[in-house]
């Protein structure tokens, strides 16, 4: 049986985000052993020499000696092969995450003559089917913060192995250069990976399309049903569809089936999201209030969702599911009923404060349904996963309904981006301990270097540096994942 060389890179807060993704790479390390007897010992000229190992990548600085022998897996895998010119590897690793799925940290495992190699079976990210995104970054510390230094090139890439061959091994084999965006898929660098960059109705009777390669051919389907077939007088990277005739429905599944040059066809959904910035969204656009509107004798739930097919309304006792120890059994199920606008509400009778709530939306992308937090939702339970119905008559403080945004233009703000505790747990900052880690330590006046009471620091040192605005991240919860 072959072994299979998967390597953990999650550091501890990341593991339960993580279960899907990369396992150990290296073998245990063997149990200690008593040191043996003076009269045990081999003497000097009996030990054997161990051979020194060198790196397969000449001239390069790497953390490691990654083996050059390939153990292939038992299943179809993916290498990423990474070539940094700069030569230096050290402290460098991938990011990788699946279709709908939370990433975590992995290690390059191999190593040849290009570079570090990642290798991971396509199974624990895609089904085959769908996309496997990637970034090039430094891993996290020893000590477990993050850290999300990237390569040059720092955009997420994607990974479609419906345009990529696989090896005898059952490899699909990716290199990616430091600092260029592209996806190659051999050493020489010559043929760039089939992908699509952009699919999305730019009106709503005309679809853009934009492909890595060029493209000969477009079909456009609804549902699955074909809709329109578009031929290339030439083969280009740009296409545009019009499907005059049928003006897009929102609501309906559509998908792009897409012929390259290469022969290979790839298909992707076409997404809406432009629309939201075209007059179409004048027709649609609603500004009234949404989320759960709370009263102690009643609670009303709107959401606005202009590419809903039904909703139904699903309230909890607990912000937890099942699979953190909570339950999955709701104590209502509402269906919504669609308003003007595209608004769905609904009305559930009694004190609901401190329950939570989910929306079951079925969709042309979810046919059957899938339960989602409530967009618009004002509080949530356990990572996020449901809404909290809440009465902010014993939440905001005194006076909270008199305030009142401060008038600016965008163009003149000078923006200064940092963490609550980056500002209030450094020992230098020097200001009131119970405000550490918390607003009011952010604009805490008065605060001074304990060695230098001339130096400013916190709210006073910001001021002045000349900028306007501060962007305070995150100060909710993010990422966290129990």
């Amino acid at each position: 049986m072959k072994k299979k060389f998967l390597k953990v890179l999650i550091t501890i807060p990341t593991v339960c985000m993580f279960l899907a993704g990369c396992t150990n790479n290296n073998p245990p390390a063997e149990d200690d052993t008593p040191a043996q007897k003076d009269d045990d010992t081999p003497k000097e000229d009996e030990k054997e020499e161990e051979e020194p190992t060198e790196p397969a990548v000449k001239g390069i600085e790497v953390d490691t000696t990654y083996p050059t022998e390939i153990d292939y897996l038992e299943e179809d895998g993916f290498q990423i092969h990474y070539l940094r010119t700069t030569g230096t590897y050290v402290g460098w690793g991938l990011w990788l995450w699946g279709d709908g799925k939370d990433g975590g940290e992995c290690e390059f495992n191999y190593q040849d003559e290009y570079g570090l190699i990642a290798y991971y079976p396509v199974s624990r990210f895609s089904d085959g089917e769908s996309q496997v995104g990637f970034i090039a970054k430094k891993l996290f510390s020893e000590v477990g913060e993050g850290n999300w230094e990237k390569d040059k090139y720092g955009d997420d890439r994607f990974i479609d192995f419906k345009g990529l061959k696989k090896d005898e091994h059952g490899v699909y084999h990716l290199y990616i250069t430091e600092g260029d965006g592209k996806i190659y898929t051999n050493v020489a660098r010559t043929k760039i990976m089939d992908g699509v960059s952009k699919c999305v109705f730019e009106t709503t009777t005309k679809i853009g399309i934009t492909g890595i390669n060029p493209m000969k051919s477009v079909k456009i389907y609804e549902n699955g049903s074909l809709l329109k077939e578009s031929k290339l007088l030439k083969p280009s990277k740009a296409a545009t569809v019009k499907i005059e005739d049928n003006p897009v429905d929102v609501t309906s599944r559509y998908t792009a089936e897409i012929e390259f040059e290469s022969g290979n066809v790839i298909v992707a959904n076409v997404g809406v999201q432009r629309l939201y910035t075209s007059s179409w969204d004048t027709n649609h656009a609603y500004d009234g209030e949404l989320g759960a509107i709370y009263s102690k004798d009643r609670t009303t739930f709107k959401v606005w969702s202009p590419t809903a097919k039904s909703i139904t309304l699903k309230i909890y006792d607990t912000g937890t599911p099942a699979s953190l120890g909570g339950t999955d059994t709701p104590i209502h199920s509402v269906p919504m009923v669609e308003g003007e606008r595209e608004v769905f509400e609904a009305t559930v009778d009694g004190d609901l404060e401190g329950k939570y709530y989910t929306l079951d939306v079925k969709s042309g992308y979810h046919p059957d349904g899938i339960e989602i937090v409530d967009p618009y939702a004002r509080s949530a339970g356990v990572n996020g996963l449901r809404g909290m119905i809440v009465d902010f008559a014993k939440t905001n403080p005194e006076h909270w309904d008199e305030v009142n945004y401060l008038p600016y233009d965008k163009k003149s703000l000078v923006v200064y981006e940092t963490h609550v505790a980056d500002v209030t747990s450094s020992e230098s900052w020097n200001g009131t301990p119970a405000n550490a880690k918390k607003f009011a330590g952010m604009y805490e006046t008065g605060t001074r270097l304990a060695s230098n009471d001339k130096v400013k620091t916190g709210f006073d040192h910001i001021k002045e540096l000349g900028v306007n605005a501060v962007q305070l991240i995150p100060i909710f919860d993010q990422a966290n994942d129990e």
